[in-house]
């Protein structure tokens, strides 16, 4: 845009060029941060906001260097807030909304300081209250889309929390298992590392249900389960396979020591689990 606008001698060359040189050095450092793994020590490794500061910061500096592109300040700031509507939240859109009016504020008292009785103060004054008036309503509908988002993040979770648990005892489901057991099995395979598996079956469940009901069975079922959740060491996992059966996935475990796994877990099973009545 700055560069039709200097063909058609809106914008001093030299300006163009010292703007194109503060585009590709920003770029650039954002780049490095990227690349370099240097993002990572923020809470935002995306460096949303910080890309969007900078990019209203580069307004200014326009508006000063040119006298006759006032027009391209609205734009600009609209296609700033389109980028970081997706990634920052709404507190963060309201400060950078503030910082975009100050900045932009700043910019035409100082553009009145430079270029006096030259500039058009109607123009001046129609264009700030577009620029005030467009990114007020940017940040809204910014910070309204962050909202929605969040909305939306906490539902798809739910919902993978349906797909990948047990809803009964929550533990992990069959599916997720399956899952997990086949990444263990190439980790394991990777590291020449033992890997071991092991069902779990609760012995007569059917009479339970037959006697006392299936409200009961249920009642057996979270308990045997809290207790399997319970005795794990850290890495193991353990998901409801179907019915009655459980199955523990124990990484990194010969089979002896798995053993040993099993027979205290059976044994905390066996005293710990009473039916009430």
């Amino acid at each position: 845009m700055l560069g039709a606008c200097a063909a058609v001698g809106l914008f001093p060359w030299p300006a163009l060029g010292v703007v194109a040189a503060a585009f590709a050095l920003i770029n650039a450092g954002f780049y490095l941060a990227l690349r370099s793994g240097f993002n990572q020590r923020f809470a935002d490794p995306s460096l949303t906001a910080a890309q969007v500061c900078a990019g209203a910061s580069l307004v200014p500096i326009i508006l000063v260097l040119g006298r006759d592109v006032l027009f391209v300040a609205a734009p600009f700031y609209s296609v700033v807030f389109v980028f970081g509507m997706l990634q920052m939240s709404p507190r963060m859109l309201a400060g950078t909304a503030v910082y975009a009016v100050a900045s932009f504020c700043a910019a035409v008292a100082w553009r009145s300081h430079v270029y006096g009785a030259t500039l058009d103060l109607r123009v001046e004054a129609i264009t700030a209250l577009l620029v005030v008036g467009s990114t007020a309503w940017f940040a809204a509908a910014a910070a309204h889309i962050s909202r929605l988002r969040s909305r939306l993040r906490a539902t798809l979770a739910q919902i993978e929390g349906l797909a990948t648990r047990d809803p009964l005892t929550g533990l992990w489901n069959r599916r997720q298992f399956d899952a997990d057991l086949e990444a263990a099995v190439r980790q394991a395979d990777r590291q020449g590392a033992a890997l071991c598996v092991a069902m779990v079956d609760v012995d007569h469940f059917k009479s339970v249900n037959d006697r006392f009901g299936h409200a009961a069975g249920d009642e057996v079922l979270k308990a045997v389960a809290g207790t399997l959740e319970g005795c794990l060491r850290a890495g193991d996992r353990v998901a409801r396979y179907g019915g009655e059966e459980f199955v523990l996935l124990l990484p990194a475990t010969p089979v002896d020591e798995a053993q040993q796994v099993l027979t205290r877990l059976q044994r905390r099973l066996s005293a710990s689990l009473f039916m009430h009545e």
